[in-house]
């Protein structure tokens, strides 16, 4: 009994190392399999990279109109976007320009004033308060007066009330802001200019709808000029399509040599069109500079701020724009060539 247990338990093993054995097998074979499929899927992305490279190089003309037309187009957005940037500041310089001023009552004592400059900073719209004593405005009022000056000979005592400058956070609060100002105790007066505020708030978001729809449309004419662009050099090389259809090429295979192409021409057109804009940002910052700083609002926003954005967004802009419009001109003309087919 026991021998024959022994050999039905060794027959049982022999078995299972022989199961296990066909399994490793298969699961070797489906994975050489898997990676023969990796392989010649790279294979052939790695031959229709180079064949896209190679078509850059071998159409200079139409290449170059294509990265001219592209690289004029991002220098223009490029400079739209500065110049949006430079306004925002601008305003937003002058705003901060136009405070609140809050005036203290005559007797008021050291703690009700801490108290009041307390119940100002509470206010959620306010940024940055800034205590001005009476004998401080006093002083500077007599030398702004300084053509004047009899005139304070005749006061036994400085007139002026402690304040404080307010300075806000959103300008487009501002008239709520000074209501609730009002309402805090101690306060003798306040001084404000809403009528600026609110038209400086316009003239922000104004200039902000102005710029979003000349970006806007500068984007779309971009895109308009790369898709026909884009066809032409298609129409150019209809025989080579052509060709590659009629042995049998998928959609995909004639379309990633021209998307390839068309993500290479946008990364040129991008680093060139970031160089161009920072040359004429650059040259064009010392002589308007000049003239600002007249206003007393300070020069242009720091190039160098802005460039890896701009990077950014020309880089992205021209390779997806390329990317896209290639693949949808190549789309369509496979997709008419098909049409004409099955007529």
């Amino acid at each position: 009994m026991e021998d024959n247990k022994k050999i039905k338990a060794t027959a049982a093993k022999a078995k299972n190392e022989k199961t296990n054995k066909k399994d490793k097998a298969k699961k070797s074979k489906n994975k050489k399999a898997k990676n023969s499929e990796k392989s010649k899927a790279y294979a052939s992305i790695k031959y229709l990279t180079k064949e896209g490279m190679r078509n850059l190089y071998a159409r200079k003309a139409m290449s170059l109109t294509s990265i001219f037309v592209l690289f004029s187009c991002l220098v223009l957005i490029g400079t739209a976007i500065m110049a949006v940037v430079n306004i925002d500041n601008f305003i937003g310089k002058v705003q901060d320009q136009n405070v609140i001023m809050v005036f203290a009552e005559n007797d008021i004592t050291d703690e009700n004033l801490q108290k009041m400059k307390e119940d100002i900073e509470g206010v959620s719209n306010v940024k940055e308060t800034i205590y001005i004593s009476k004998e401080a405005a006093y002083d500077e009022l007599q030398i702004n007066m300084e053509d004047s000056a009899i005139l304070f000979e005749s006061l036994d005592e400085n007139p002026l009330p402690d304040a404080y400058e307010v300075h806000l956070v959103d300008q487009s609060l501002f008239s709520k802001t000074v209501i609730e100002l009002s309402s805090i105790e101690n306060v003798q007066n306040i001084r404000e200019n809403r009528q600026i505020a609110a038209q400086l708030l316009t003239i922000k978001n104004v200039m902000t709808y102005i710029s979003i729809a000349v970006i806007a449309f500068l984007l779309i004419i971009s895109l308009i000029i790369i898709d026909n662009t884009i066809r032409l050099t298609i129409e150019n090389r209809r025989l080579e399509i052509s060709i590659m259809k009629s042995v049998g090429a998928t959609n995909w295979f004639v379309r990633w040599p021209f998307m390839v192409e068309g993500m290479l021409m946008g990364l040129i057109s991008g680093l060139l069109a970031l160089l161009a804009t920072s040359g004429i940002y650059l040259s064009a910052r010392h002589s308007i500079s000049r003239f600002i700083s007249k206003l007393n609002i300070g020069g242009l926003v720091p190039y160098g701020k802005w460039a890896l954005v701009l990077l950014i967004v020309f880089v992205a802009f021209g390779v997806i724009a390329g990317a896209v419009g290639s693949a949808v001109s190549t789309a369509r003309y496979l997709k008419e060539k098909e049409s004409v087919k099955n007529e």
